[in-house]
Protein backbone atom coordinates (compact mmCIF):
# COMPACT_ATOMS: atom_id res chain seq x y z
CA UNK A 1 0.00 0.00 0.00
CA UNK A 2 1.11 3.51 -0.74
CA UNK A 3 -0.97 5.38 1.79
CA UNK A 4 1.61 8.17 2.12
CA UNK A 5 1.02 9.06 -1.52
CA UNK A 6 -2.74 9.09 -1.07
CA UNK A 7 -3.18 5.74 -2.78
CA UNK A 8 -4.83 2.54 -1.67
CA UNK A 9 -4.17 -1.08 -2.50
CA UNK A 10 -4.89 -1.71 -6.15
CA UNK A 11 -4.89 -4.80 -8.31
CA UNK A 12 -4.17 -4.18 -11.98
CA UNK A 13 -5.37 -6.83 -14.39
CA UNK A 14 -3.63 -7.76 -17.64
CA UNK A 15 -6.16 -5.70 -19.53
CA UNK A 16 -5.21 -2.60 -17.54
CA UNK A 17 -8.43 -2.57 -15.55
CA UNK A 18 -8.32 -1.84 -11.85
CA UNK A 19 -10.00 -3.58 -8.97
CA UNK A 20 -9.69 -3.72 -5.23
CA UNK A 21 -9.23 -0.01 -4.69
CA UNK A 22 -10.13 1.55 -1.36
CA UNK A 23 -10.47 4.98 0.07
CA UNK A 24 -13.00 6.45 -2.34
CA UNK A 25 -10.61 6.88 -5.26
CA UNK A 26 -13.33 5.45 -7.50
CA UNK A 27 -13.55 6.30 -11.18
CA UNK A 28 -10.86 8.95 -10.91
CA UNK A 29 -8.18 6.35 -10.19
CA UNK A 30 -6.82 6.14 -13.78
CA UNK A 31 -6.46 9.91 -14.01
CA UNK A 32 -5.01 9.99 -10.48
CA UNK A 33 -2.49 7.34 -11.51
CA UNK A 34 -1.65 9.26 -14.68
CA UNK A 35 -0.95 12.33 -12.58
CA UNK A 36 1.48 10.36 -10.42
CA UNK A 37 3.44 8.47 -13.08
CA UNK A 38 2.86 10.65 -16.14
CA UNK A 39 1.23 8.04 -18.37
CA UNK A 40 -2.08 6.22 -18.40
CA UNK A 41 -2.26 2.90 -16.54
CA UNK A 42 -2.71 0.99 -19.81
CA UNK A 43 0.33 2.65 -21.37
CA UNK A 44 2.33 1.92 -18.23
CA UNK A 45 1.41 -1.77 -18.54
CA UNK A 46 2.34 -1.76 -22.28
CA UNK A 47 5.72 -0.21 -21.50
CA UNK A 48 6.35 -2.71 -18.71
CA UNK A 49 5.42 -5.68 -20.91
CA UNK A 50 7.63 -4.36 -23.72
CA UNK A 51 10.58 -3.85 -21.35
CA UNK A 52 10.21 -7.45 -20.18
CA UNK A 53 10.13 -8.69 -23.79
CA UNK A 54 13.17 -6.58 -24.69
CA UNK A 55 15.08 -7.97 -21.69
CA UNK A 56 14.25 -11.49 -22.86
CA UNK A 57 15.55 -10.66 -26.35
CA UNK A 58 18.75 -9.12 -24.96
CA UNK A 59 19.37 -12.24 -22.86
CA UNK A 60 18.70 -14.40 -25.94
CA UNK A 61 16.13 -16.36 -23.94
CA UNK A 62 14.04 -17.50 -26.89
CA UNK A 63 14.07 -19.70 -29.97
CA UNK A 64 11.59 -17.69 -32.07
CA UNK A 65 10.15 -14.21 -31.69
CA UNK A 66 6.74 -15.79 -31.30
CA UNK A 67 8.12 -17.34 -28.08
CA UNK A 68 8.88 -13.83 -26.80
CA UNK A 69 5.36 -12.70 -27.68
CA UNK A 70 3.80 -15.69 -25.94
CA UNK A 71 6.05 -15.49 -22.86
CA UNK A 72 5.12 -11.84 -22.34
CA UNK A 73 1.36 -12.23 -22.74
CA UNK A 74 0.95 -10.59 -26.13
CA UNK A 75 -2.23 -11.69 -27.88
CA UNK A 76 -0.20 -12.82 -30.90
CA UNK A 77 3.07 -12.14 -32.70
CA UNK A 78 1.64 -9.26 -34.74
CA UNK A 79 0.56 -7.54 -31.51
CA UNK A 80 4.14 -7.86 -30.24
CA UNK A 81 5.56 -6.57 -33.54
CA UNK A 82 3.29 -3.50 -33.44
CA UNK A 83 4.40 -2.64 -29.89
CA UNK A 84 8.05 -3.25 -30.76
CA UNK A 85 7.81 -0.92 -33.76
CA UNK A 86 5.93 1.70 -31.72
CA UNK A 87 8.51 1.78 -28.92
CA UNK A 88 11.74 1.40 -30.91
CA UNK A 89 10.91 2.59 -34.41
CA UNK A 90 12.35 -0.68 -35.70
CA UNK A 91 11.15 -4.18 -36.42
CA UNK A 92 12.69 -6.76 -34.05
CA UNK A 93 14.98 -8.16 -36.75
CA UNK A 94 16.23 -4.66 -37.60
CA UNK A 95 16.86 -4.05 -33.90
CA UNK A 96 18.82 -7.30 -33.57
CA UNK A 97 20.85 -6.55 -36.69
CA UNK A 98 21.79 -3.07 -35.47
CA UNK A 99 22.62 -4.36 -32.01
CA UNK A 100 24.94 -7.00 -33.47
CA UNK A 101 26.61 -4.40 -35.72
CA UNK A 102 27.29 -2.10 -32.77
CA UNK A 103 28.73 -4.96 -30.70
CA UNK A 104 30.91 -6.05 -33.65
CA UNK A 105 32.28 -2.52 -33.95
CA UNK A 106 33.45 -2.62 -30.33
CA UNK A 107 35.00 -6.09 -30.57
Amino acid sequence: MLRGAGLAAVVIGRDGEFSGHEGGVGESWPSHCEGLIGVSPKLFLRINRFQNALAQIKQQGYDKLSDVAFDNDYADQSHFLRDFQAFTGLAPFQYLKRTREVVANFS
